[in-house]
């Protein structure tokens, strides 16, 4: 094999695989977002040091403190589902770019009981070393659109 033939293929290999990733990284936020309503599925999702940093509130720090956002949650949650907008791989690390979606139940008769929340959002993704995309910091605003 020449050099330049060895070369294209590693190039190409290396392409592949961050193609890959995207798609992994993808496929774990659609995950997340299928299990809304379960508390326990969904912290797994997050690596046990996260970092949740919801606009106005202090950061939620471990899998235990956002387990109690969810917790708080997911009782009202009637629907949720994500837009993914941009994903970035480099190496270890991954960020995504995007728009989350939830309609809750509340108890305001001019809302006929449900209450639509649009949010954009910033997450930053670490590979564990079982080769498992997961969550290590979060942050969730307003999405003025």
């Amino acid at each position: 094999m020449t050099r330049i033939a060895f070369a294209a293929l590693l190039l190409f290999t290396a392409c592949a695989t961050l193609a890959n990733d995207d798609v992994d990284v993808r496929a774990q936020s659609s995950a997340l977002a299928r299990a809304a309503g379960n508390v326990e599925q969904s912290v797994s999702f997050f690596t046990p040091v996260a970092v949740v940093h919801l606009e106005g509130s202090a950061a939620l720090r471990g899998r235990a403190e956002i387990g109690e956002m969810y917790r708080a949650l997911f009782p009202s949650l009637v629907s949720f589902w994500n837009e993914t907008h941009e994903v970035r791989v480099s190496g270890e690390l991954a960020y995504e770019i995007g728009t989350s979606h939830l309609i809750t139940r509340d108890d305001e008769l001019r809302t006929m009981g449900l209450k639509q929340w649009t949010r954009k959002y910033l997450a930053i993704w670490t590979r564990g070393k079982d080769g498992v995309w997961r969550i290590d910091a979060l942050s969730i605003t307003r999405n003025p659109s």
